[in-house]
């Protein structure tokens, strides 16, 4: 299988170094300007201090916090989450595609079992391990590749 549930820990861990982060960036300028608005008075230096924080606070949970999110997303449904087996004769891969928030190879298998064409997804960041022509028995959840084998070592 190319997914743990040991693999969420870790994730678990990114995500929540990374949403302290945002939530500090907000924090910390907003704090400010509130203390500036009970002890100097200063409105609009106040509002602009909460401002900073906000805008700060949504550029990083854009950039810094939904990324790990999203994968850790598509991992807990790809762990937790139903999956069926089939073998199939890898046919082509394409161009990479962004779905459920990650990078992914798009891939095409024809089926031993009744000959259908299958589109499957594998995450860019695991090993691409396919060559054309060659059989494969793949385990999928959705259309997500969660487990490879080659098809001779299941016959063995």
């Amino acid at each position: 299988m190319l997914y743990a549930r040991a693999e969420l820990k870790g994730l678990q861990k990114k995500l929540g170094a990374r949403l302290l982060l945002v939530f500090l960036s907000f924090l910390l300028p907003f704090s400010a300007g509130l203390a500036l608005m009970f002890t100097a008075r200063s409105e609009w230096l106040s509002l602009l201090l909460s401002f900073l924080g906000a805008a700060a606070a949504i550029f990083l949970f854009a950039f810094a916090a939904r990324p790990p999110l999203a994968y850790y997303r598509f991992v807990k449904d790809v762990t937790e989450g139903v999956s069926h087996t089939f073998t199939g004769r890898f046919l082509r891969g394409e161009e990479r595609s962004f779905r459920e928030g990650i990078w992914c190879e798009t891939l095409y298998f024809e089926e031993t079992q009744n000959g259908k064409e299958r589109l499957c997804y594998l995450d860019a960041e695991r090993p691409y391990p396919f060559e054309p022509g060659r059989e494969y028995g793949l385990s999928t959840h959705g259309q997500s590749i969660i487990g490879i084998e080659e098809a001779d070592a299941q016959k063995a």
